[in-house]
């Protein structure tokens, strides 16, 4: 059994985003294996803490790139990725208070509501930016993918 949702109609044709997207799948899937597989509470949190961890990482690369091309539905995106952040760090919470265990269908949530968001928020939010970085030309593209995407020293 496999939550499998990662497929080439997850891309956003953006690299950055969609290696993002998929590492992110790849991590929910590990989590789904571990909680099918009955390991241990502890094996279950790392996992859970893994893509709590990517999650915000790649919550500040979209808003990264939304505030530099001024995206105008951004605030409504963040209230999005505020809401999945929410909603891992609660389940977090009571895993480590020892109030529930995650389960299945928690994992199953998580990735539903990401394939979502993808298919919806991030593909506008990715053609938008598209459509600003034809308008600006390659040259400030370029710039400002090194800024946004540049290893930090």
């Amino acid at each position: 059994m496999s939550l499998a949702y990662w497929r080439d109609a997850c891309k956003v044709n953006h690299p950055q985003i969609d290696d993002e997207h998929h590492y992110l799948l790849t991590l929910l899937e590990k989590l789904y294996q571990a909680i099918l597989r009955d390991h241990d509470e502890d094996a279950i949190q790392t996992s859970l803490d893994a893509v709590f961890s990517a999650m915000i990482d790649h919550c500040e690369t979209e808003e990264a790139l939304m505030e530099v091309f001024a995206y105008p539905d951004r605030i409504s995106h963040i209230e999005q990725h505020e809401e999945i952040l929410v909603l891992i760090f609660n389940y977090r919470l009571t895993l480590e208070q020892g109030l529930r265990p995650l389960t299945l269908d928690d994992v199953h949530d998580l990735a539903t509501w990401l394939t979502s968001h993808v298919w919806t928020h991030d593909l506008k939010m990715v053609q938008f930016v598209q459509q600003q970085q034809k308008h600006y030309g390659a040259a400030m593209t370029q710039e400002i993918n090194h800024r946004i995407f540049a290893p930090m020293a």
